[in-house]
């Protein structure tokens, strides 16, 4: 906002009114329209909505209207519409909820309209035949571009020694500092205006904001992830019940599902019923006839857990969207482990095991093992098990690693990890904390290719191949990990697990929740250094 003040006295010396009035002028308006806005609209805001009823339409045309009318009132002060909308924001933050159908309503017009027409606008302001028309033209874009940049690089740089940051810190405040958009442009397009700027500057500006924007996501991402190896991981939340859903969509792999399930459960030592879901994707008013199928299906599932003297308890959900269903099962019920059944079916069009399985990865924290078994899990006798770079750094490495020891341990079998590019120290580390006392054998991998080509060359049938996995976004995610399960099917393996560990929970991440962005920008390389 500084600089947009600036931006007013600047404006003011160029029409000729740089005078003692023009000063009190600006500071007394500008003083009066923050107070205004900060605190008269939380008052019309609050009464407002007591009235509204929760009228969607109303509620979203009271909100455009408090934008536009700050955005406007700013222009009479003598300021940029930026800064009224900006106010307008922070006096409306507290009473418009994050996950509620009016920030739905918000996000979708910005993402939709405003957005849009925004990135249009910046394109039009353009003149490729400016920006190639003389030497002089790129030595104005590549200083300024140099200027905005470094300025940022010696910022970062001056704070990290002022506070004793490492590198790796000091690069995250760069990345996240360096960005250059609406502000910018704003700042530049008054300054054409008024003629301070010429059409050079407007490119080198543009030419500025595509380079950052790139630029800055692109160094978070990287030393993000470093930093976040380089930290303490947090510990797992064990206060939930250790709770176990199985979904179940065929019957002909109920048994194989709910024999996982009771490894699990007894690998847990919980005694809480094991909770077989089966989903109805159907109207609700139209799926008697599928939830009659369903408690059939679940039928034999309680005969059969009834036999092992396992106690379960049946769900049925009906919804439009499959995914939706087990994320609300899950809710519900406090869910810490869900097991879903994969065909090892591939499409060309499926992003990694197909829609209804990554849409309920994605939106999910709890423990996740995506399995193919084909064979019953008695006959197994040795488990191959696939550590991904980093994964010893993720909070629910200790707990899955206890887990597939014990799983291991009934199934009197014996277990190899092979270790991609990484300190197997630290995974043998890691493995000796944790009961019970099962030897793993750890093997170092120097790149995917050779998991399989070396690792993966003699599996037989009584062999269990576990992918220990990670979520998009974490810390030990890898491009490779959304192609992996799609080749081992390809590979005919009759039995492998891809075990997604417990996730820690959410807690504040507005502004990105909700917003279709790219959850990592990375180049495949990055993520091989």
């Amino acid at each position: 906002m500084l600089p947009l003040l600036f931006l007013a006295v600047i404006t003011g010396a160029s029409e000729g009114h740089l005078t003692v009035g023009f000063f009190v002028y600006l500071i007394v308006a500008t003083a009066l329209f923050a107070v205004v806005v900060l605190f008269l609209t939380p008052y019309l805001t609050k009464w407002f909505f007591k009235r509204s009823n929760n009228e969607g339409t109303t509620e979203f045309n009271f909100v455009l209207a408090i934008l536009f009318v700050a955005g406007a009132i700013s222009l009479f002060v003598g300021l940029e519409p930026i800064i009224g909308a900006f106010l307008a924001g922070l006096a409306l933050n507290r009473y418009i909820y994050d996950h509620g159908p009016l920030m739905n309503r918000i996000r979708f017009t910005a993402n939709a309209l405003f957005i849009p027409f925004f990135l249009l606008s910046v394109g039009m302001l353009m003149d490729l035949g400016v920006l190639i028309s003389s030497p002089k033209t790129l030595l104005t874009i590549a200083l300024i571009t140099i200027v905005a940049i470094g300025s940022k690089l010696l910022a970062s740089w001056v704070t990290s020694k002022v506070y004793g940051y490492s590198k790796t810190e000091r690069n995250v405040i760069f990345g996240l500092s360096t960005t250059h958009a609406a502000a910018t442009l704003a700042i530049t397009l008054v300054g054409y205006e008024f003629g301070l700027f010429d059409q050079q500057i407007i490119n080198a500006v543009i030419i500025v904001i595509l380079v950052t924007c790139i630029l800055g996501p692109y160094l978070c991402e990287k030393y993000g992830r470093k930093l976040a190896v380089a930290q303490d991981k947090e510990s797992l939340d064990d206060t939930l019940p250790e709770r176990i859903l199985i979904t179940i969509t065929n019957s002909d792999t109920i048994e194989s599902l709910l024999d996982l399930g009771f490894v699990l459960k007894k690998a847990k030592k919980t005694e809480e019923p094991i909770y077989p879901l089966t989903v109805i994707q159907k109207d609700l008013k139209q799926a008697d006839h599928e939830v009659a199928q369903a408690e059939r299906m679940l039928g034999h599932a309680l005969t059969y857990a009834s036999g092992a003297d396992v106690p379960v308890r049946l769900l049925t959900r009906v919804d439009h969207n499959i995914g939706w269903g087990i994320e609300r099962a899950a809710t519900e019920e406090r869910i810490t482990t869900i097991i879903v059944g994969w065909d090892g079916s591939v499409k060309e069009s499926q992003k990694v095991f197909g829609r209804v399985i990554d849409n309920f990865l994605e939106h999910t924290y709890q423990r996740s093992l995506i399995t193919t078994i084909k064979h019953p899990l008695n006959t197994m006798e040795r488990v191959i098990l696939i550590l991904p770079n980093n994964i010893v750094h993720k909070p629910g490495f200790e707990d899955s690693i206890a887990i597939i020891k014990d799983i291991v341990s009934q199934l009197n079998a014996t277990i190899q990890g092979l270790v991609i590019r990484d300190d197997l120290e630290a995974y043998r580390k890691a493995s000796e904390q944790v009961h019970p006392n099962v030897e793993v054998e750890f093997q170092s991998i120097d790149c995917w290719n050779s998991v399989y080509k070396n690792g993966l060359n003699d599996i037989k049938s009584t062999d269990l191949v576990i992918l220990l996995s990670a979520r998009k976004g974490t810390v030990a995610w890898h491009p490779e990990l959304e192609t992996l399960p799609k080749k081992l099917a390809s590979m005919n393996l009759e039995n492998f697990i891809v075990f997604y560990p417990t996730e820690m929970k959410e807690t504040d991440i507005r502004g990105s929740r909700g917003t279709e962005i790219p959850k990592e920008l990375l180049l495949k390389s990055d993520y091989e250094s």
